[in-house]
């Protein structure tokens, strides 16, 4: 059997464990606080995505069957991931200008 979607899920699986290694060791010397939560921020987002991802792909191969109703709701969540992580970066400092 093939499995065309296993290389990308554990493509996924190192950038998630990247990710969340540069989660852990970010401090506060790093930037101003609000960059540095910012930054987090994006970090959780992406994270979420890839999650979702992961698990997407891991379906489309069939090395997981979940119930369709499952398997519907883990789709909505990776697609609704894209435009969350996307955006998470985004917001308006205090002077009203985007960031």
């Amino acid at each position: 059997m093939t499995y065309p979607y296993l290389p990308y899920a554990i493509t996924e699986l190192y950038c998630l464990a990247f990710a969340v290694t540069v989660l852990f060791r970010l401090n506060s010397s790093m930037g101003t606080e609000h960059e540095v939560q910012q930054l987090r921020n994006m970090i959780y987002s992406f994270a979420g995505m890839l999650v979702f991802d992961i698990l997407w792909a891991l379906t489309e191969d069939a090395l997981l069957q979940p119930p369709r109703l499952l398997n519907a709701f883990i789709n909505a969540l990776a697609i609704a991931a894209i435009p969350a992580a996307a955006t998470s970066g985004t917001s308006t400092s205090r002077t009203g200008c985007t960031s």
